[in-house]
C-alpha cells in the first residue's frame, strides 16, 4: 500500500510542477499591457472583401436538406 500512495504522490508533485511551469511560461509570454491575446481574425487580410450572410441564408440550408431528402427518397422507393 505504501508504494501505491508514494507513486500517487509523485504523480501529484509532477503534475503540480508541470502546471506551475506552464503558468510561468504563460505569464512570461503574455502581453505587457495585460490584454488577452487575440487571433486577429477580424483584421485579417482575407476578410477584407467579404460580407456576412444575409438574413435569408438559412433558406440555402433548407433547400440543401430538402434536395438530399428528395434524392434519398427517390433511391429508396
Amino acid at each position: 500500500m505504501g508504494v501505491i500512495v508514494n507513486q500517487e504522490n509523485d504523480k501529484d508533485e509532477l503534475s503540480r510542477r508541470i502546471n506551475a511551469d506552464l503558468k510561468n511560461r504563460q505569464v512570461a509570454t503574455a502581453d505587457i499591457d495585460g490584454e488577452p491575446d487575440t487571433d486577429a481574425v477580424e483584421g485579417s487580410e482575407y476578410l477584407k472583401n467579404t460580407k456576412k450572410t444575409s438574413r435569408w441564408g438559412w433558406i440555402w440550408i433548407v433547400l440543401i436538406v430538402g434536395a438530399i431528402f428528395s434524392i434519398i427518397s427517390i433511391v429508396m422507393f
